[in-house]
């Protein structure tokens, strides 16, 4: 088959919610983890998608790894690239976007991180959030990449200064003809980095009109990805039918709208819920590892199972506090409870024969992956907007599991419920999608 195109993303599950739009239109995305340059057969497929796992990187080193990752890929023979970017722009954003054009070729990129179906807009070159710019909602005070100001055009100005333009949604309506002006105008006075206003797919479908243009780097979130496939919304997939006992959910981001969709879930659901004491974690990590495989050894197997971080609205911020007087960063934190999250779910697999998990969370996703030596995962499709579903093989499942990726902060209230019914035969097929 041969690799035709590498989507670029700085963590797992954004990674995996872009390359999702690419099966719709009959491509083949494979998510490449460990050893992905050597230890997978790539010729299986025509899209690679890489997680450099940089969001949380300095700078200076995100754009030292995207850009090693797009040199390899160059060796490996891929010409086009797709440079995924978090849909309220957190991260690296400005040194990814840069490392990509440097290591691929290209001389302008064309940045529109909307995602509609997920209320992530851009107007007048400002990110929001439901309407609302993330400089005024939670998102900007995310413990791990705060966003300041939702000013796209100015994070650019970081790395490309005065080489920055803006196109706004009037000159967009007006179709792709006076998009690709404007576009063309703004090259010919400099511009290297172009930010478009998006607030509808139509938007971002007379974006993707530029995409003949092998000297542009697209650089967006999900919402460009598919407009850029021009598949349109297709047949509905089949899902598989997973017994409720042998489905998992883990919870390990900590955003107000995952707190929302865990409540929720155990509202309608009732699963066994295993909450993970941080401090205790902190102490005695063998101690907390034996304390919840046995809670869950003398729990019910008829009933998903829960995994979560959080029992209350200010347990974070109080385990927060408790770390540092230990002398551990909130950085540091994460990395403890991802790996640890990881050791765990790697135990409940082998508890209870796992044949589903669902997991909330990019640094979440990437521990309990690395934790179950998955090497990568083969995309399907979409469950739910925003939600792709996948599967990969594990030395801790005797058959192919499924997988279900989402950011923390996407999805409706009752996200998870609905993928709990979906993937147990609850109900019988997809909510239509919008």
């Amino acid at each position: 088959m041969g690799l035709k195109l590498c989507i670029i993303a700085d963590d797992f599950t954004g990674a995996g919610d872009s390359a999702v739009q690419f099966r719709k239109n009959g491509y083949t995305p494979f998510l490449a983890l460990q050893n992905w340059d050597s230890g997978v057969d790539l010729e299986l497929y025509n899209v690679l998608v890489v997680s450099t796992e940089s969001r949380f990187m300095l700078p200076s080193d995100s754009y030292d790894k995207v850009r090693s990752v797009v040199e390899t890929c160059r060796r490996l023979g891929v010409r086009q690239f797709f440079k995924k970017i978090d849909s309220t722009i957190r991260g690296n954003v400005p040194e990814e976007i840069a490392a990509v054009m440097d290591a691929g070729d290209f001389d302008c990129a064309l940045v529109a991180p909307s995602a509609p179906k997920n209320g992530r807009t851009v107007v007048a070159g400002n990110c929001l959030v439901n309407g609302v710019p993330i400089g005024e909602n939670g998102h900007q005070i995310d413990p791990f990449t705060p966003v300041a100001s939702a000013f796209v055009p100015g994070l650019l100005e970081r790395w490309f200064r005065n080489s920055v333009g803006h196109i706004d949604l009037e000159t967009i309506r007006k179709g792709s003809d006076a998009f690709l002006t404007r576009f063309k105008e703004l090259r010919q006075e400099g511009a290297r980095a172009i930010v478009a206003d998006a607030e509808t797919l139509e938007d971002l479908r007379i974006l993707a009109s530029a995409r003949e243009d092998e000297s542009v780097l697209f650089a967006g979130a999900s919402g460009l990805a598919e407009a850029l496939t021009d598949a349109g919304e297709g047949s509905s997939p089949e899902f598989p039918v997973i017994d409720e006992g042998k489905l998992l959910f883990v919870a390990g981001s900590v955003t107000e709208t995952t707190r929302t969709q865990v409540a929720e879930l155990e509202k309608s659901i009732d699963p066994v819920s295993l909450c993970v004491a941080m401090q205790n974690l902190l102490n005695d990590e063998e101690k907390e590892l034996s304390r919840l495989l046995h809670e869950d050894s003398q729990s019910r197997k008829d009933v998903p199972v829960l995994i979560k971080t959080f029992d209350g609205d200010c347990e974070y911020k109080n385990d927060i506090a408790y770390a540092a007087e230990l002398g551990i960063n909130e950085k540091e934190l994460g990395e403890r409870v991802s790996s640890f999250l990881g050791r765990l779910v790697a135990r409940i697999f082998m508890q209870r024969q796992i044949e589903a998990v669902f997991i909330t969370g990019g640094n979440t996703a990437a521990g309990v992956s690395e934790s179950l030596k998955v090497k990568g995962v083969e995309l399907l499709d979409e469950i739910l907007p925003g939600i792709p579903i996948g599967r990969f093989d594990t030395p801790y499942a005797d058959k192919p599991v499924y997988l279900i990726s989402k950011a923390g902060g996407f999805g409706r209230k009752n996200a998870m419920t609905q993928v709990c019914k979906i993937v147990t035969g609850r109900q019988e097929q997809q909510p239509e999608r919008k």
